[in-house]
């Protein structure tokens, strides 16, 4: 996965970091089971924030839609 020199959210979190640095950012969120990997998920507005978690470090982001599934 690659991503630019010293990207992060502006809150200060960047991929690679552990699990309960997000929730230590974000504060608790839903948990939901993929399979191989986990989901946690804010909602905001119109939307959903999802962290994507593998091997418990965040290994990506998204953004969809609230009646959008979370797993693929």
């Amino acid at each position: 996965l690659w991503k630019p020199p010293g990207w992060r959210t502006r809150d200060g979190l960047a991929l690679g970091e552990s699990e309960a640095r997000i929730t230590e950012v974000y504060g608790a969120l839903t948990r939901i089971e993929c399979g191989g990997y986990s989901a946690l998920t804010m909602r905001n507005g119109g939307g959903v924030t999802v962290f994507y978690v593998f091997e418990g470090a965040l290994w990506g982001f998204g953004l969809t839609r609230p009646n959008v599934p979370t797993c693929r």
